[in-house]
């Protein structure tokens, strides 16, 4: 880290910004992206893969889920600000719950995101380019794909 913020986000801040935008999670053609060099995917859990506070999949998502992981293998990882953060799941009692539910893994961190948590996705992810799904605030009916490309010092 740099002045307080991750290599990652310092260098690119374009980074950090939506790259496109889908109405729906099974509009998404994983395979493709997989195609174009995407090694991985990151989903946030609230109102991406559940409805909040929720530990089990929303229904409409469970195909989507499924053909990512057909893409991605075991390199679908779910990102969360409450399930897998040490500030509200200090013993991880939410994140196993979620992996055994989703059938993904939970990544463990200890920084809420945006502010922190690039460093635990590069620690996670070995390679450069990771696909983020996340819901917008202030757009709740669609989901902003982030194509991140992890950079390493």
């Amino acid at each position: 880290m740099e002045n307080g913020k991750s290599f990652l986000f310092q260098r690119n801040q374009s980074l950090v910004l939506p790259h496109f935008q889908v109405a729906s999670l099974s509009q998404i053609d994983w395979m493709a992206l997989k195609q174009a060099g995407f090694k991985g995917c990151v989903f946030d859990k609230d109102n991406t893969l559940t409805v909040p506070y929720a530990l089990e999949i929303h229904p409409e998502v469970q195909e989507a889920l499924r053909q990512c992981r057909i893409a991605f293998g075991d390199n679908v990882v779910l990102y969360s600000n409450s399930a897998g953060l040490t500030q509200y799941d200090p013993a991880g009692d939410e994140a196993l719950m979620l992996e055994k539910s989703l059938g993904i893994q939970v990544l463990r961190h200890k920084d809420k995101k945006p502010a922190g948590g690039p460093e635990d996705l590069q620690r996670h992810f070995r390679y450069a380019f990771v696909i983020m799904l996340s819901i917008r605030t202030s757009l709740r009916s669609t989901i902003a794909l982030y194509l991140y490309k992890i950079l390493y010092m």
